[in-house]
């Protein structure tokens, strides 16, 4: 999902930068206070004044950029000043150090005649570090850029957000798992499965020795859940192999196929020939009844389909390969026009037990009927659609409060339209309900291609690579700590 976020989202680490520079603010002129310029002095002290008040109006702008292109084009404006702000920030200490050295380099009087360390900054007088004017020119102009910025969003109605109902970060539901394994609880989809399995166990003939069979949708409406209860429902040995391949939009045909190949023959391989993968997984096929399960394939170039499926045509007539895709021509293209299974959206009545697990732990509101009402509003904006029902119960798990609910219920984003896309709203809003630190190492996850997998721990060092974990004073274990934040907060 990281991608998906950063696509539409302008500049999710402004949030992290601001925060960032007002801590490092602070201890740069509590250090150097006695040294600096005056003036300079003095416009750095307006930026620790003025950043708080930026970081306030950001929330609200994220909120606002999707339905507002003015609000866009301020925040562009502003991810452009935090670049610079930082570069000027740096420059500004680099100059300090070089006159530092210089300063302790110096004879000293007869009478304080001990070397200087370094980090006793308070020895300096004021106006013992002098800048150039070119300097002195760059950080005035962030100060009037900052207290321009701050101008410029009353003009736009932004408001400041410094507390809000939902700020703390709340566990979320994973959106999509690339795994055959069930969901524990799945409502509303078992006419589905009964209409899959009955295909499924049609064996009438194919020239290929396999049939396919399409499901198809819209996203989040649950095709990889309703696989999944199809794939689980088949006892041991009705099918010989079973096989689940989560495709997604890296259509790698040799990727593809080594990985059906490993799962029938219960073994690594290394060949990176297609030729001989391709040869060995025929021979594996062949004579067999196998199902496989083809999830979330979006390729629709019929020439890479047909070399895909050359070593499926030595299994047995009545082998099935089940495909779940948003895209209607891939089913038409990999031979399953005639047999595609149209998801739809779920009933409100079968959308509501999943809002009310996520959010509550159980499937009706009769413990909580102060939150009944709300909550069947919160349903109606899903849709019929469970990934959003999910999101909704994830980002009100652990809040029993009816203005927390209510916060949801009134959020802008849930308003917003993105193309067809009706289930990133909600996403966005999981995103955006991470405090500012967590926002940062989501958004660092958008480096890994889709569906790759990553280990926890090499995930925390990669942050701890880009700076984006620091240990605050007193406390113990902090790394530690906030990767254990992220993977319990995170969404999907």
């Amino acid at each position: 999902m990281a991608e998906l976020i950063l696509s539409v989202v302008a500049e999710p680490l402004l949030s992290a930068a601001f925060d960032w520079m007002l801590q490092k603010l602070g201890g740069f002129i509590s250090s150097n206070s006695q040294g600096l310029q005056e003036e300079v002095l003095d416009d750095l002290k307006n930026w620790r004044t003025l950043l708080p008040q930026i970081c306030g109006l950001l929330r609200d702008a994220e909120e606002k950029e999707l339905s507002d292109n003015i609000v866009k084009i301020w925040l562009d404006d502003l991810k452009d000043l935090a670049y610079d702000m930082e570069d000027i920030f740096e420059e500004l200490k680099a100059d300090i150090d070089v006159q530092r050295r210089n300063l302790i380099a110096k004879p000293q009087q007869a009478s304080s005649s001990k070397f200087i360390p370094t980090t006793c900054f308070s020895c300096f007088k004021g106006n013992d570090f002098k800048f150039d004017s070119e300097i002195i020119s760059k950080v005035k102009d962030i100060s009037n850029r900052l207290k321009g910025m701050v101008d410029t969003s009353t003009a736009l109605g932004l408001v400041s957000l410094k507390v809000q109902v939902g700020e703390r970060p709340n566990r979320g539901d994973a959106v999509r798992l690339t795994t055959s394994l069930s969901d524990s609880h799945v409502f509303g989809r078992e006419s589905d499965k009964l209409e899959v399995l009955r295909q499924l166990f049609n064996d009438e003939g194919s020239d290929k020795g396999y049939s396919v069979i399409p499901v198809v949708g819209m996203g989040g409406v649950g095709k990889t859940t309703l696989a999944r209860l199809v794939y689980n429902e088949v006892k041991e040995g009705c099918f010989e192999p079973k096989v689940w391949v989560c495709v997604s939009n890296q259509f790698d045909i040799l990727s593809i196929t080594r990985t059906i190949l490993e799962a029938v023959s219960n073994d690594q391989r290394d060949l990176k020939d297609l030729n001989l993968l391709q040869e060995e997984l025929k021979e594996k096929l062949s004579s067999k009844k196998f199902l496989l399960v083809l999830d979330d394939v979006w390729n629709d170039v019929h020439q890479e389909w047909e070399t895909l499926q050359k070593p499926f045509k030595s299994g047995l007539a009545g082998s099935k390969i089940i495909v779940t895709t948003r895209n209607e021509r891939v089913a038409v293209i990999m031979g399953g026009k005639d047999k595609i299974h149209q998801l739809k959206e779920l009933e409100f009545e079968q959308c509501l037990p999943i809002l009310a697990r996520h959010a509550l732990g159980e499937e009706n509101f009769d413990a909580h009927p102060s939150l009944k009402e709300v909550g069947e509003e919160i349903v109606k904006r899903c849709n019929g659609l469970p990934l959003v029902a999910k999101v909704l119960g994830g980002l009100l798990c652990g809040k029993p409060e009816v203005e927390d609910w209510r916060y949801i219920l009134n959020n802008k984003m849930l308003n917003l339209q993105v193309g067809k896309n009706r289930i990133l709203p909600p996403l966005m809003l999981s995103y955006h309900d991470l405090p500012s630190y967590l926002k940062q190492c989501f958004a660092c996850c958008a480096l890994f291609p889709k569906d790759y997998p990553f280990k926890e721990d090499e995930l925390v060092m990669l942050w701890m690579a880009e700076g984006l974990l620091q240990q605050q004073p007193g406390e113990q274990n902090r790394l530690e700590e906030i990767g254990h934040q992220y993977f319990q907060h995170a969404p999907a």
